[in-house]
């Protein structure tokens, strides 16, 4: 039994592994018209132009400028998507109420100021006609309200105004008079104006008689 061990491995065959330099794919590859095709674009030294190939031409390399991740162009937070948009209604509506009060204040600001500016002058108006009014009295010759009677210098004021109110009456009525016909007729039925109003003496106060 050991004889016919030894037989059959004397008579075993030694097989040696061969590599092949081109496989069977490298093979069809090459005889493909396409492939060919290509690997001759890609083996050229004459300058020209070389492209990365890209083994899906519907996606976008990371290098590309239009490549975003797939982190950014898609959102899985649906809350925080539709919190962003409530901070950003809150935020508008909250910039047009900012504005709105800044712009009242402004407004009231200005109003304010104009108030004061009017306010300011009118004290002016009143400070300037200090000393220039005219007491309301009247020709009676006792005080209204307490009913004493007045004394003579009162007397005396007040006889000369009412003497100079009824001068300037006269010599107003006298210069409409001049005015409204200057030949002395009347221009239609050609009758002569009546007498021209008379003026009497300019009264003083130093030389006239008061009672």
């Amino acid at each position: 039994m050991n004889n016919s061990n030894k037989q059959s491995s004397s008579t075993e065959r030694q097989f040696n592994q061969v590599t092949l330099q081109n496989s069977r794919d490298q093979r069809k590859a090459e005889r493909d018209k396409h492939s060919l095709e290509r690997g001759r674009l890609a083996n050229r030294k004459e300058g020209f132009q070389r492209h990365s190939p890209s083994t899906n031409p519907l996606e976008m390399m990371e290098s590309a400028v239009g490549f975003v991740s797939d982190a950014k162009r898609f959102h899985g937070d649906s809350a925080g998507e539709e919190k962003a948009k409530r901070d950003m209604e809150v935020n508008r509506v909250k910039n047009i109420t900012e504005r709105k009060r800044n712009e009242f204040t402004q407004r009231e600001q200005e109003r304010l100021e104009k108030r004061k500016e009017e306010f300011e002058k009118q004290q002016k108006t009143f400070e300037n006609r200090v000393g220039t009014e005219k007491k309301n009295q009247g020709l009676a010759g006792y005080n209204i309200i307490t009913k004493q009677p007045l004394d003579a210098e009162h007397r005396k004021l007040q006889t000369y105004e009412d003497q100079m109110r009824q001068y300037r009456g006269a010599v107003r009525a006298d210069l409409l008079y001049q005015r409204g016909s200057s030949t002395g007729c009347n221009p239609i039925t050609g009758d002569p104006l009546p007498q021209r109003v008379n003026i009497p003496q300019k009264p003083s106060f130093d030389s006239n008689k008061f009672y």
